[in-house]
């Protein structure tokens, strides 16, 4: 997916132009966002990105709306935990919302990739 914006909790927007993504396969989710926030507790491994590999505590799929379909992800990797919750709309763009635990919570949204 194209990520055209994210927005971080103090409502800052800032324009993303280079190619970023959210990825699922099988019981594992590929991270690869950039992260703009605070930072409430930090490890020695805690970058600027929400980037890695990690197999998928709990994964559920609704369709919450007639035009929205809703995934709920949480991971654990070794530096957070972090509850995604992505918006898919039957147009193809997306809302993405990541709460993490030792971070300020972040929003993105775009477009859906094929």
């Amino acid at each position: 997916s194209d990520v055209y914006k994210r927005q971080d909790k103090s409502f800052v927007e800032f324009a993303l132009y280079a190619e970023f993504f959210l990825e699922v396969k099988g019981d594992t989710l590929r991270s690869y966002l950039p992260y703009f926030g605070a930072v409430y507790h930090s490890s020695y491994n805690m970058g600027n990105a929400l980037d890695f590999e990690q197999k998928m505590e709990s994964f559920q799929q609704v369709r919450k709306k007639k035009n929205c379909t809703t995934i709920y992800i949480s991971v654990r990797t070794a530096e957070d935990f972090f509850k995604y919750t992505l918006n898919i709309f039957d147009n193809g763009r997306f809302d993405l919302y990541v709460l993490p635990v030792n971070r300020q919570s972040i929003s993105y949204d775009g477009e859906l990739k094929f």
